[in-house]
């Protein structure tokens, strides 16, 4: 669904201009106030929006020349190429997705073994211990690899 803005194309705004510049006979005499006050809206709402999605733009590239910065010691003062930088980051989330499965297993592994096991026994609470042991050495050496 694509949101819908008010007119504020060179054409609109020429019009207004004229209006303004010849505004009639005086039936309406204020008729192009409404038009121009629109216009006025219209067009401080598109700057407004506009300004912000830069702001925002600008606030995530910085984060991001940031966190390249500190992954890469000595070049403090150096801004990555944006395509290099989003490589970098793209290959950071698959790092980080890598080291986060196992773990999101062992979570999974306790959950079907907690709903499986009569906790009120000493052989379940030692089975949901070893299955969380056994996760933990799998995602450990995930880590390593």
């Amino acid at each position: 669904m694509t949101e819908r803005h008010a007119d504020t194309s060179d054409e609109q705004c020429a019009i207004v201009c004229m209006i303004v510049s010849n505004p009639g006979n005086g039936d309406r005499p204020h008729a192009w106030q409404k038009r121009v006050n629109d216009l006025i809206r219209a067009l401080r709402d598109e700057r407004n929006e506009l300004s912000s999605l830069f702001d925002l733009r600008h606030k995530a590239d910085m984060r991001a020349i940031r966190r390249w910065q500190e992954a890469h010691p000595g070049k403090d003062n150096e801004w990555p190429d944006r395509a290099d930088m989003v490589a970098w980051l793209l290959a950071e989330v698959e790092r980080l997705s890598a080291i986060l499965r196992p773990w999101q297993r062992i979570a999974q592994d306790y959950i079907e073994a907690r709903d499986d096991c009569d906790l009120s026994t000493d052989d379940s609470i030692v089975s949901i211990k070893t299955s969380l042991a056994m996760g933990t050495l799998r995602a450990t050496a995930a880590l390593t690899k």
